[in-house]
């Protein structure tokens, strides 16, 4: 497409080293986090699963996908936010670094996506449906092959970079639809979309002003980059934990499977 609409090889080349070689390569932390949750809790829904405590099982896996989106959303919110600092910080490559940054932004949000697709891909191989996954992820592939390629023959080719990023959301958010759909079909689960999902996202909106305000406001007095980065990371961290800890102080067993964080509500409690 991009050879027929009159792209440079070489323009095309460096443009997908910046989605494959810095973007990816980004969003691919946080989504691990997802994959090493899920395979944790793998266990435990296959033991409730097999004695038929479906009641049980469906707890397991809703706690398991509320602990993934409360560090998942604010991760995507934080780096649509610091786009610029972190691809300066990562990759100071002058010549790539604005569009580097700005997909970063656009694309940010598949983070939630494909870490709630690789969770509940690990939830379904966990209850015996091991082909589910495969089978949802190839028809996913293919309405992105064609979403893809309507979107670069239609629009134009300085978007090309950041229509990937965007089709890219798609695919998971489709994986994510499907798996849910599968997930309802053999267990009657439904994602709690207000605690999973608003609460959280309010949270980390709230918490992505602070980081925005807090970068700026310190970069404007040192003109520096790492120190307002590092500085504007750990003050939003704390500002999430501190709102997080507000909108759920009425169920805060639902904060108990993040890491580390039930060791800091048993302190507080006592």
């Amino acid at each position: 497409f991009m050879n027929y609409k009159g792209m440079d090889s070489v323009l095309m080349s460096q443009l997908y080293g910046v989605y494959s070689g810095k973007f990816m390569v980004l969003i691919n932390v946080p989504i691990a986090l997802a994959s090493a949750m899920s395979t944790a809790s793998i266990p435990a829904v296959s033991g409730s699963y097999i004695t038929q405590n479906f009641k049980e099982t469906r707890k397991l896996i809703n706690n398991g996908i509320n602990a993934t989106m409360l560090v998942l959303i604010p991760s995507f919110i934080g780096m649509a936010v610091l786009s610029y600092p972190i691809m300066g910080t990562l990759f100071p490559q002058k010549q790539t670094l604005q569009i580097a940054a700005t997909v970063l932004t656009v694309g940010s949000p598949a983070i939630g996506f494909y870490g709630l697709s690789t969770f509940t891909n690990g939830i379904l191989q966990a209850i015996g449906h091991v082909k589910e996954p495969l089978k949802n992820a190839s028809k996913a592939l293919i309405i992105y092959a064609m979403m893809l390629s309507i979107c670069l023959f239609l629009l134009p080719k300085e978007w090309a970079l950041y229509i990937l990023a965007a089709c890219n959301i798609g695919y998971a958010a489709i994986v994510c639809f499907l798996n849910q759909r599968a997930l309802s079909r053999i267990l009657n689960f439904k994602i709690h979309l207000r605690r999973t999902v608003l609460l959280p996202l309010l949270a980390s909106i709230f918490m992505g002003v602070v980081v925005y305000l807090v970068y700026h406001g310190l970069f404007n007095l040192t003109r520096m980059v790492f120190i307002p980065l590092f500085i504007s990371i750990i003050i939003g961290i704390v500002v999430y934990f501190i709102v997080v800890l507000y909108l759920y102080k009425d169920h805060p067993e639902y904060l108990s499977n993040i890491p580390y964080v039930d060791r800091i509500l048993r302190k507080i409690n006592h």
